[in-house]
């Protein structure tokens, strides 16, 4: 898979767009189950209890800006 494919889906997530596991999966190429599983080990790699807070560290490190 190559990086312009992960870049935008994992963009997405951290928005907190209405798009779910299942959309993000499918255009990974993953299951749905597998999909949990990696947000889940993000989230406790960066310490962080859900997707709201996601949204914040990407604000705070640039990853996203308001209206992207």
């Amino acid at each position: 898979m190559e990086a312009s494919t992960r870049i935008p889906a994992g963009r997405r997530a951290a928005a907190g767009c209405s798009t779910v596991h299942r959309e993000i999966a499918a255009e990974l190429y993953l299951s749905e189950g597998t999909m949990k599983i990696h947000v889940g080990r993000i989230l406790a790699k960066l310490e962080l209890r859900d997707r709201v807070q996601v949204v914040v560290l990407a604000y705070e490190s640039g990853l996203i800006t308001l209206g992207s």
